[in-house]
């Protein structure tokens, strides 16, 4: 067996510390060492120096008066800044954080031109101000989420008569090569309600060890595609185009009603039932004053209302707002960049 260098080994007990910290909110030095198994001679050294570099601080808010040892602490707000760059439809928006998730700003872009030039350049000039005018450390991580209205081409996307924004022509590759290129920090692309479904498999995996059944189950994304995922025994399933694969063809066609629609719909998922062991089906949708709630909440109607022999897994309709995606993707740039600053860390404590 490969022997770990001391470098490794420190690596790694930071790495369990500030996973620790992000799992559970505010511990004491006595808490880490509890719940990571590290000694409490290991905890304090690590936490000295992670709180050298600003990762973690004391929270002063909740200063207990039984000694050091019993100090809560988090991560530090001041460590640095993350930006996410949501873009739905013919709209982009800056969200920019601190490392404790509070907002700091949102920036919508009013463009004449809305192409990846014109998003980069507004984006990283916005960056550039924020930058100048707080006190934070530098960016530390940004994210681009190209949202469920946003597509590359207009091809396959839903009827207008249910609702649903048509898709604009848009280079994202180009878009990710601009930003990256300018930003020296971890830049991470998602699409669509990614952040989500990744939610859903993990609460999935955590569920009790002797309940297999939601390791099992499938995600279909309403917006200007309707997108399905399915996982299986805690892992997604890959297709030809990824883990995601657009079902928008078999379930709208042109001008069709919704009844029609939802017939699409229950047939696609009956045919999903007899090639995949699924024992829930997540609906996820963008508001319920849209068109497609409405045919969600129909098709969920007609299914427990019918009398017929063919059954269907479990249905769970489930709202999902922009801030929802934004959030949980500034959730996962918070913890790559808390990772590529301890990779980065040449000492050995």
């Amino acid at each position: 067996m490969k022997q770990q260098s001391t470098k490794d080994v420190a690596i790694n007990n930071r790495r369990i510390v500030v996973q620790t910290i992000l799992d559970n909110g505010s511990l004491s030095r006595v808490e880490l060492a509890e719940k990571t198994g590290l000694s409490p001679s290991t905890v304090t050294r690590v936490i000295a120096a992670l709180m050298t570099r600003g990762v973690i601080a004391e929270d002063t808010n909740h200063i207990r008066t039984v000694g050091r040892s019993r100090i809560p602490l988090v991560i530090n707000a001041s460590f640095g800044s993350l930006g996410v760059l949501s873009i739905n439809s013919d709209k982009a928006t800056l969200f920019e954080f601190d490392m404790g998730l509070n907002q700091l700003s949102k920036t919508t872009f009013e463009l004449e031109v809305f192409d990846a030039m014109s998003v980069s350049t507004a984006t990283l000039k916005q960056l550039r101000v924020s930058s100048a005018g707080r006190s934070l450390a530098p960016l530390r991580a940004f994210g681009i989420l190209f949202g469920d209205t946003f597509d590359n081409s207009s091809e396959n996307s839903c009827d207008k008569s249910f609702g649903e924004p048509s898709a604009i022509s848009f280079d994202k590759a180009q878009l990710v090569k601009l930003i990256s290129s300018h930003l020296d920090v971890p830049v991470i692309e998602e699409e669509g309600n990614a952040g989500i479904e990744q939610m859903i498999r993990t609460n999935a995996t955590a569920a009790t060890q002797d309940d297999q059944a939601p390791l099992n189950h499938a995600v279909v994304s309403f917006g200007s595609r309707i997108l399905l995922t399915i996982t299986q025994d805690g892992e997604p399933v890959t297709f030809k185009d990824g883990i995601q694969t657009d079902i928008t063809s078999q379930v709208f066609g042109t001008g069709e009603t919704q009844a029609k629609v939802i017939e699409h719909l229950s047939q696609s998922l009956a045919l999903l039932a007899t090639l995949f062991n699924i024992c829930a089906v997540y609906l996820l949708y963008r508001d319920e004053r849209q068109e497609t709630f409405k045919v969600i909440k129909n098709f969920i109607s007609s299914i427990q209302g019918s009398t017929g022999k063919k059954t269907y897994p479990s249905l769970v309709p489930m709202a999902v707002s922009d801030i929802d995606n934004v959030f949980l993707m500034v959730s996962q740039l918070r913890q790559s960049a808390l990772y590529y600053d301890i990779l980065s860390t040449q000492d050995v404590y």
